[in-house]
């Protein structure tokens, strides 16, 4: 953005001089007259400048249209597969549902702020011990004999595809999120890929599959803590 603002300034500089020269609204600066090659340049960087600033309205003008128009729907497909990696993280992480209890009298939005609290605790208690995820996994014994399939892969796919086309419209906090869960999906599939074929380094990458999956389940528990990241009952309780 700080370039575009310069470049925009520099052609408005450009256009002004090349206004002023081309139809000779002062005199000649510098000792050029209007015969000069000098006067001809200027004057013709002032006019490219005029064409530069209206094509760049026009462009900027369409891209805000087309936007205000897939807005919401590029918001709330964001929203959903945020939501999804964070389930297919969780579960893949062992973090299993928890319960609460609460008084009778306790009303709806003080019992999901008591599972909500109860839940990042959970997961954060999973985050600060990579043992829990590695017994978990083990217990489930599911992550290494392909089960998940391309998930991880795919879900960075679609999260390249939205923060790529999208960025410039976006929270740049969101943008930085959606890379960060990419890069760690990315390197989580090909740990998973390189384990399953048992080579001398399989027990290496085995290892470093769970520190990927606590490295997400950080960023998981960090965005949903910034609300960035809507637990599923959140979602579900919209109107």
């Amino acid at each position: 953005m700080g370039a575009k603002i310069t470049i925009s300034f520099l052609c408005l500089v450009l256009l002004f001089t090349g206004l002023a020269l081309t139809f000779n609204f002062t005199k000649p600066w510098y000792g050029l007259s209007a015969g000069d090659w000098g006067w001809v340049l200027i004057s013709w960087a002032g006019d490219i400048a005029v064409v530069y600033l209206i094509i760049d309205f026009l462009l900027l003008r369409e891209d805000r249209l087309r936007w205000r128009e897939v807005k919401d729907k590029i918001n709330e497909q964001i929203e959903r597969t945020l939501i999804g990696i964070a389930i297919d993280i969780e579960n893949v992480s062992g973090v299993s549902p928890v319960v609460t209890f609460l008084p009778l009298n306790e009303d709806k939005k003080a019992e999901q702020q008591a599972w909500r609290n109860a839940h990042i605790e959970k997961m954060t208690t999973f985050v600060n011990d990579i043992s829990n995820i590695r017994d978990e996994v083990k217990r489930q014994d599911m992550l290494f004999k392909g089960v998940y399939g391309l998930l991880f892969a795919h879900r960075a796919e679609s999260l390249a595809a939205l923060h790529l086309r999208y960025s410039k419209f976006l929270d740049p906090r969101l943008v930085v999120l959606m890379m960060d869960l990419e890069d760690h999906l990315r390197l989580l599939d090909s740990d998973l890929a390189i384990t399953r074929k048992k080579g001398l380094l399989s027990s290496w990458y085995e290892e470093d599959a769970y520190r990927e999956l606590q490295a997400l389940l950080r960023i998981v528990v960090q965005a949903i803590q910034a609300g960035q990241i809507k637990l599923w009952h959140e979602l579900s309780d919209q109107p």
